[in-house]
């Protein structure tokens, strides 16, 4: 895992949506169940959507493999689910 790549390819991703970081409310994070994976995904997180946050808009971040486990080719449509009834 690089904090640093993950970090360049969120604010790419961003930049091209034409959304501000602070706009966002909640992420589907990938949690690898790793001490290390975790913690660097979530510092990464916490730099590029904690710029411009107004206190009191916190950001939401959850993982669907802290319910289901790893779901190999399955996890991409589940943490995709999990979203929309997080949104619903």
């Amino acid at each position: 895992p690089s904090g640093p790549a993950q970090e360049e390819v969120i604010r790419q991703a961003l930049a091209e949506a034409g959304v501000a970081p602070a706009a966002v409310g909640y992420v589907e994070g990938q949690g690898t169940a790793t001490l290390l994976g975790d913690s660097i995904e979530l510092r990464t997180l916490a730099a590029v959507y904690g710029e411009g946050r107004p206190d009191g808009r916190p950001l939401a971040v959850g993982s669907v493999k802290t319910n289901l486990g790893h779901l190999e080719s399955a996890s991409g449509i589940a943490g995709f689910i999990k979203t929309v009834l997080v949104l619903r």
